[in-house]
C-alpha cells in the first residue's frame, strides 16, 4: 500500500526477517529516531540484549552509534557495555575533529594552489546527516580530485607532511598525525582493476559543474546530493558488495532529501550517470530487505537476470561472504570483458606487495578506525 512523506509516494511492504537481526533492529531504530520512513508499525525500541549485541557492534564500528541510541532511549545497558559505548563515541568524536581539522588544512592548501577538491563519504555526510559526526565514524579522507591536477595535489599534500611511501600511489599518510587522505580520481578504485571502469564509470565532468562548497569547509565542495547519492549506492554495491551496514547507512539517510526533491517523486535519470539504475536498484533493493526503509514509487527495480537476482538475494541473507562483492562486479562487468577482469584480480592479488598497492597487508591502522 502507498504512503506518503514530504510529498513524496512510497510504496510499503512488510517487515522482513534480516531486520530482526540484532544488528539491524538497532540501525532500524536509529533511522526511526532520525525520521527515515520504515516500513511497518514499527517503533524505536532499545535492544532486548545488549550483551549479545554488542560482538556486531564492534565488527561492525557501531558502538558509538549505539551510545547515541541509548542516550536518546534513555536506556541503561549494563555497566561494562555501557561505557565501552561511551569510550568509542568519545574517541570516535575526537577523531572526527582531527580529520575536520585535517580536512580543512588540505583544503586550504589546494585552494591556495588552485586545486577544486570533493569530499566524499563520510567527511562530506558526517556533520550534515548524522545526529553527531561520531555515529558515523571515519577511517581517513577520501577526496577527489580531476587526474590532470592528480601530481599536483600530490605534491600539496607532501607540502603538508604527508607521504606516499607507506601506501602506494593515491594513498597518503602523516606521520605525525596518522592520518590517511586517499586521493581519488574516479569515484571507483581502478588502480589495482582497471576493468573496474567496465562495470561503471560516468562521466565525471557535470558532476563537477553542479558541486558545491561544504557547508563546513567552505575551501572544500561537495557533490550534488542526488549525485552523491548514486556514487553511495554504486560505492556499497561494487566496493563493499552490499555487506556493510554504515555503507546502507549513508544511502538510507540521503534517501528522503533525494527523494523530496524528485519531481513529483518520479526518479529523473541524468545522462552521464551511466549504467546507474542497476546499481540503484541493488542498493536500495538491499536496504529495503535489510533495514525495511521504503522505496520511493518507480526507482526500480531494473530488468536482472536471474543469474543477477540469484546472487543478490543469497547476499542479502548473508549467505555470501564479504568477498564476494568481486562476484557483483563481475555480473557488472559486460560478458567480453569478465575473463579480463578475472585475469587482472587474480594478477592484483598475487602481486599487491610488489605493486606497493594500499592493501591491508601495508595499512597498520587500529580497527576501531576502520572505514567503510
Amino acid at each position: 500500500m502507498p504512503i506518503s512523506w514530504l510529498g513524496v509516494q512510497y510504496e510499503s511492504r512488510t517487515m522482513s526477517w534480516a531486520s530482526r537481526d540484532l544488528v539491524y533492529g538497532l540501525l532500524r531504530t536509529f533511522l526511526l529516531l532520525r525520521h527515515v520512513p520504515l516500513s511497518g508499525a514499527a517503533t524505536p525500541d532499545p535492544p532486548e540484549s545488549w550483551a549479545a549485541l554488542l560482538p556486531g557492534l564492534r565488527t561492525h564500528r557501531l558502538r558509538p552509534l549505539a551510545y547515541w541510541v541509548a542516550r536518546e532511549l534513555g536506556a541503561n545497558p549494563p555497566g561494562p557495555i555501557h561505557a565501552e559505548m561511551e569510550s568509542a563515541y568519545y574517541s570516535a568524536a575526537l577523531r572526527y575533529d582531527h580529520l575536520s581539522a585535517a580536512l580543512a588544512e588540505i583544503g586550504g592548501a589546494f585552494f591556495s594552489a588552485g586545486l577544486p577538491l570533493i569530499a566524499l563519504k563520510g567527511s562530506a555526510l558526517a556533520s550534515r546527516l548524522y545526529p553527531h559526526p561520531a555515529c558515523r565514524p571515519m577511517e581517513d579522507l577520501d577526496l577527489l580530485v580531476r587526474p590532470h591536477d592528480l601530481q599536483a595535489a600530490s605534491h600539496a599534500l607532501a607540502s603538508l607532511g604527508y607521504s606516499d611511501k607507506s601506501f602506494g600511489v593515491e594513498d597518503f599518510r602523516n606521520p605525525d598525525t596518522g592520518i590517511v587522505v586517499d586521493l581519488h580520481t574516479e569515484l571507483l578504485n581502478t588502480t589495482r582493476i582497471p576493468s573496474r571502469r567496465k562495470a561503471w564509470s560516468p562521466d565525471l565532468d557535470a558532476w563537477w559543474r553542479r558541486a558545491c562548497p561544504l557547508s563546513s569547509h567552505p575551501d572544500v565542495w561537495a557533490f550534488d546530493p542526488l549525485d552523491h547519492f548514486v556514487y553511495l549506492c554504486h560505492h556499497a554495491w561494487l566496493h563493499h558488495g552490499l555487506q556493510r551496514p554504515l555503507a546502507f547507512l549513508d544511502i538510507c539517510l540521503s534517501l528522503p532529501e533525494v527523494a523530496a526533491s524528485q519531481q513529483d517523486g518520479v526518479w529523473t535519470q541524468r545522462d552521464e550517470w551511466g549504467s546507474a539504475r542497476r546499481g540503484l536498484w541493488y542498493a536500495l533493493l538491499s536496504c529495503r530487505h535489510r533495514l525495511d526503509v521504503v522505496i520511493p514509487r518507480g526507482w526500480g527495480p531494473v530488468d536482472a537476470g536471474l543469474c543477477e537476482s540469484m546472487v543478490h538475494a543469497l547476499a542479502t541473507r548473508g549467505w555470501l561472504p564479504d568477498t564476494a562483492r568481486y562476484g557483483y562486479l563481475w555480473l557488472a562487468i559486460p560478458p567480453q570483458e569478465r575473463m579480463k577482469f578475472l585475469r587482472q584480480l587474480w594478477s592484483a592479488d598475487r602481486s599487491a606487495v610488489t605493486l606497493g598497492t594500499c592493501s591491508k597487508t601495508h595499512r597498520q591502522i587500529p580497527e576501531s578506525q576502520g572505514n567503510p
